[in-house]
């Protein structure tokens, strides 16, 4: 049976429905066919929403990180140069790249004015205690 036409949310689902149909009937999905019932399922799910002319949203990874990232567009002037420049060598430790090690670090920044200073006495005061226990 061909798939219905429209992009409603009932459309994409009775398209999903008929090709998993397909792929429990016939074992493959038009010429293709999936190694298992979840892959069948995720294909039928993105075949209905492609003949939809949709695309599935995806699961935000994280809100305070898409936040963060907003906040990184501000331009250098607004940060205390030393804090910028220690952020971005710290933030470094996670990427090669200086740019995004920049963003990261100025999401900090905006968020707390001596974020890496602050960063930095942590660490020493978990040094003295690691070294007190050994």
């Amino acid at each position: 049976m061909p798939l219905k036409k429209g992009s409603s949310k009932k459309t994409i689902q009775s398209n999903i429905s008929e090709l998993v149909k397909t792929y429990d009937k016939k074992g493959k999905i038009g010429t293709s066919k999936p190694k298992s019932k979840k892959a069948a399922i995720k294909q039928s799910v993105a075949i209905a929403y492609s003949k939809a002319g949709k695309s599935k949203k995806k699961k935000r990874r994280n809100d305070m990180a898409n936040i963060k990232l907003k906040k990184s567009n501000v331009p250098d002037k607004k940060f205390n140069k030393k804090e910028l420049v220690k952020g971005t060598k710290t933030e470094k430790e996670h990427t090669n790249n200086k740019k995004i090690a920049k963003q990261i670090a100025k999401a900090h920044l905006s968020e707390h004015p001596e974020y890496y200073k602050e960063l930095s006495k942590m660490e020493s005061k978990m040094k003295r205690k690691r070294k007190r226990k050994v």
